[in-house]
């Protein structure tokens, strides 16, 4: 084989082996990549789980305070000698403050949790008075017993917010800090 050849085989021999390694090292850096966006998308699940347990958590125990009330309510109909206009009245505005409450979409809105927060609050202190005026209270131990109950409930409602927020803020770093195409969770506390 003469030299020329050699060479022109070398050369072209050469840049196969070159432009093999390009591949190569090109596809380890997609891979990477992919790897990144992979553990990101993990991350961002992750944190979307963690927001949505706390706020699962919240409305349970909303929910378990509104049949307190209920049972509250039903508790002092037992007894045969109450107002039935009131507890009427008292039944229906239970009703419609559990249509009333915030979801995570409309909670965006502050002036919609302040409504509900006030409505609960009236309501539960009508109903609180329902029962504790009742002329046998005393001789009914399960109603302070559903009106402690509930104020333990009011208790938590504020950790519940806090931890709820401390993980829509986690969250929305992360979207912010990996520009992610996500939707940010709204927060309980006004921001700035």
């Amino acid at each position: 084989m003469n030299a020329s050849i050699k060479s022109y085989f070398t050369i072209i021999l050469l840049s196969i082996i070159a432009f093999s390694c390009g591949d190569n090292t090109k596809s380890k850096e997609e891979e990477k990549t992919k790897e990144v966006s992979a553990d990101g998308a993990a991350t961002l699940t992750v944190l979307a789980d963690s927001v949505n347990t706390v706020w699962t958590t919240m409305i349970k125990d909303d929910d378990l305070k509104l049949g307190y009330l209920k049972r509250l309510l039903n508790e002092v109909s037992y007894t045969n000698s109450y107002n039935k206009i009131q507890y009427d009245s008292l039944i229906a505005d239970l009703a419609l403050l559990v249509k009333s409450r915030y979801n995570q979409k409309t909670m965006s809105a502050s002036d919609k949790i302040d409504a509900y927060d006030m409505e609960t609050t009236y309501l539960e202190s009508q109903i609180f008075d329902f029962a504790q005026n009742h002329p046998r209270f005393e001789e009914y131990p399960l109603m302070k017993e559903l009106i402690n109950d509930i104020a333990g409930i009011d208790n938590q409602t504020i950790y519940h917010r806090m931890h709820y927020d401390n993980a829509a803020i986690a969250y929305n770093t992360f979207i912010d800090e990996n520009n992610i195409d996500a939707e940010k969770k709204s927060l309980f506390q006004l921001t700035e």
